[in-house]
């Protein structure tokens, strides 16, 4: 199955709020990535759940590559950023929990 683009952070948000509100997504958090092997040349936000197991859902919202996205999710909840581990794919920017 391919990944649903979204088409900016609002929808993302929208999504968000209703996934909760039915149960289906806990503790979201997004893993942004500068060109990745699926989407080269572009910034991909990705939407995880992070509960009870991490795992990566289908939802992106697809930016031009190096795009700055840190106030559009502080906009969307109380996120924190972290940055990239060692053992990380090298196409992970940052992680917001």
């Amino acid at each position: 199955m391919s990944d649903c683009i979204m088409k900016d952070f609002q929808e993302m948000k929208e999504y968000i709020q209703k996934e909760k509100q039915r149960g289906r997504l806990e503790l979201p958090m997004f893993v942004v990535y500068d060109s990745p092997s699926d989407y080269r040349g572009k910034t991909v936000v990705r939407l995880w759940s992070g509960y009870p197991l991490s795992k990566a859902t289908k939802k992106i919202i697809l930016l031009e590559a190096g795009q700055e996205v840190s106030s559009e999710i502080k906009e969307i909840r109380n996120y924190i950023r972290f940055p990239r581990l060692p053992k990380d794919d090298k196409s992970i920017r940052e992680v917001w929990f």
